[in-house]
Parts: C-alpha cells; structure tokens; sequence
C-alpha cells in the first residue's frame, strides 16, 4: 500500500473572467497583508512535476499546436526589479509595457518603436512628476482602441493614476497627439498613495483597481483599502474627461489585489471584479467576486453573489490508497 496525494483544480461553476494578482511586489515594493492558509494536514506540491507517478504510468499528453510566429519581445534592462512585464496583442500590433520601457511591435515582430514608460507618458494633460511605475495595456477588440494605466508618485500626497487611450488602433503615435492621457489624484484626502493598478473593461467602462496605502507623512501605515476608478469609456474614447465615479472597498480584511474584468462580451452591462484570497492555488483556495453595476456616472460596488461571495475554488487536495 502506498499513499498518494493529489492536487485537483477546480472551478465551482464559474466562468473565469480575468487573471487575478497573486500577490506579486510592484515597484515600489510593498508587503502583502497576511493571508492564512489552511492546509487540513495535507502535503502540497510545489508543482505538478511534483507529484508521484500514476501507478497505471504516465498517459501521453495531447501535442500543442506548433506557433505561427515566435518572435523576441521587450527584454528587460535591468534597471528596476521587478519589470512588471505587461502586454496585449491587437489587429496589427503589440505592445509591451515594462516598468522601464514600452516597445510597440508589429505582429510579425518588427520593432516599430521603443521608448522609456516616462516618455510614453508625457503630456500636458498629465503634468510633471518624478516616478511613473505599474504599467498595463488592454486591447478593446470591439472598438479597435488602446487602453493604458500606471500610476505615479509613490507615498506621496501627489499619487496619481494615470490612463490612456489611443485615438485610433494604431498606437504608434505616443503622447497626446495619439493618445487621449490623463491623470487622476489618487486619494481626495492626500493621505493615501495608489499601488500596483488592475485595468478591465466593458461596454460602457473602463475601470482601474489600486491598492491604496497609508503614505508614512499621515501618521499611519501599511495597507488600508482598494480603490476602483470607473471612467465613461465612450467620453474617454471621444477625447473628452470627466472625472471617474470612485469606488472603494473597506474591508481591510478582504480587499487586495482586485482585479477588474477585461469583458470580452460587449453586451454585458455589469463588470465584475475578481480576486483570489487565503490560499495562491494551495490548500482550501477562494475566488472573491465584486460587480460594478448601474448607470454611467452613477455606479456602484457590491458583492456579485451572497456575502461576502465566495467561492471555493482553484484547488484542493485529498489523500488516497492506491494498492
């Protein structure tokens, strides 16, 4: 007799609707509010190359397709750790954002320009600032357009979230005169500093999660809530600016690293916010699930399902005889 354990993922009936941030450091560095993990005894893999072989040997996995194209993409410099390496594939391009650098390809790999993330950025509509970090790019296939977010200022009273748009598919026309740019304070307040931002989109919204921290000039510390940035996507589209309907969730003992929806329906109306907590694929894991709902300029936050709306999934495990 021998024991084996298992590690099954699951996925409780949902539909997977964006890649949540498993705890990953932005620039500037940050610690992550701990998380208990439960593991009821079991042993758990690092990975699946882990796990002992099938007593019935291995079975021959399905070949992947081969790649059309394969091409190198934007390496890092090596300048900051880590790059946060973020990029989408359009109809004719790609573009790679890094905490140093942006570099827009052709689909075929032909590098069509490379530019630092602070050039990319300037423009009148966004003002000056000293530090530009957390990039990441979306694609928005139904209206052909660009979507960019960082932030800027880090512990400071000046942090900002910045977004972009392209004005066309093409996105090779950087700064203002291609790209519809702004910036948002990050905390009405000043005593809050935006980290480490999630852009998702449907329909009628654009929206931009950030980690909202304490900066050390207010007297307190650490991590105090998420902030959700709603903007009129149509109104961003056209080259005007409104300011977005803000939405926060404060409950420092669930909010982290919530993620936004990209929505690839562009009927649905709500757009839903996705995290993972108390487990990163080990032990008992959960899904935590937001919607943003109502009519432009008057949006709200609440739980998708019944409170806190939960849902176990992502993987478990169980032990078992095997003669």
């Amino acid at each position: 007799m021998k024991t084996m354990t298992r590690i099954v993922g699951v996925f409780a009936g949902l539909t997977t609707l964006a890649s949540a941030a498993f705890g990953q450091q932005a620039v500037p560095y940050q610690t992550v509010p701990p998380r208990s993990v439960n593991t009821n005894g079991a042993t758990i893999f690092a990975d699946h190359s882990a796990l002992p072989p099938s007593p019935t040997g291995p079975s021959t996995p399905p070949l992947s397709p081969a790649p059309t194209t394969d091409f190198q993409g934007l390496t890092d410099n090596n300048f900051l750790f880590p790059p946060d390496t973020m990029g989408a594939v359009g109809t004719n391009h790609v573009v790679t954002m890094l905490n140093t650098q942006v570099r827009i390809q052709s689909r075929t790999g032909a590098t069509l320009q490379t530019m630092t993330l602070a050039n990319f950025w300037t423009s009148t509509n966004i003002g000056s600032y000293s530090i530009v970090f957390d990039p990441r790019v979306v694609y928005d296939p139904y209206n052909n357009r660009w979507i960019a977010c960082a932030v800027v200022e880090n512990d400071s009273s000046n942090s900002g979230i910045l977004i972009g748009v392209s004005r066309t598919s093409n996105p090779t026309n950087s700064g203002d005169a291609g790209w519809n740019l702004r910036r948002v304070k990050a905390d009405s307040t000043s005593t809050r500093w935006a980290d480490f931002p999630m852009l998702g989109f449907n329909k009628d919204w654009i929206v931009i999660g950030a980690n909202m921290f304490w900066t050390s000039a207010s007297g307190s510390n650490g991590f105090d809530r998420s902030h959700f940035y709603v903007f009129n996507k149509t109104n961003l589209y056209a080259g005007n600016f409104t300011n977005p309907t803000l939405l926060a969730d404060t409950n420092t003992g669930l909010a982290f690293g919530e993620f936004p929806a990209v929505t690839y329906d562009n009927s649905l109306t709500n757009l839903y916010i996705v995290q993972n907590i108390n487990g990163n694929f080990q032990g008992h894991g959960f899904l935590r699930i937001l919607s943003i709902t109502g009519a432009i300029g008057s949006e709200t936050l609440s739980n998708a399902g019944s409170a806190p709306s939960l849902l176990q999934a992502c993987a478990y495990t169980f032990s078992s005889s095997i003669p």
